[in-house]
């Protein structure tokens, strides 16, 4: 609904142009502007008349209504948050059964590979060290 100032100032300027069609100077430039002007105040006076209808409707809300105005807001970001949460899961998952099959071949490995290297190792090392210490005391014992 347009209020009286636009009809008034729409009136003037389609009175004017009627009187003088095509002619556009210094009085049809001012109607048009007086126009303009009209419609900005009569949107800015909505613009204003609902912000406040807003503000009061929220100054007059319970603590209830106004959780579920934010909870509704908020839904989306929830819904991503939780949908975020249940991927992270499902990874957490699937990296944890990936480390115990690492961990199991890797304990496989090293019962099969490494454990038999090292203990051959450890036995060939002892081995060489008492053949070492019976040459150094036959050494010694013939030296003396």
């Amino acid at each position: 609904m347009t209020n009286n100032a636009v009809r008034k100032t729409e009136k003037k300027l389609r009175n004017y142009v009627k009187k003088n069609p095509g002619v556009i100077d210094e009085r049809y430039r001012e109607l048009y502007k007086g126009v303009v002007v009209a419609k900005v105040t009569e949107a800015r006076k909505l613009k204003r008349a609902a912000e406040k209808a807003e503000s009061l409707k929220n100054k007059n809300m319970s603590s209830e209504q106004v959780l579920d105005m934010h909870h509704k807001e908020n839904a989306g970001k929830n819904a991503e948050k939780e949908k975020l949460a249940v991927i992270k899961a499902e990874q957490d998952k699937i990296s944890a059964v990936q480390k115990e099959k690492d961990n199991k071949e890797y304990k496989e490995f090293y019962d099969k590979v490494l454990q038999p290297a090292i203990a051959k190792h450890i036995i060939l090392s002892i081995v060489e060290h008492s053949e070492n210490q019976k040459f150094e005391n036959s050494k010694q014992t013939k030296s003396k």
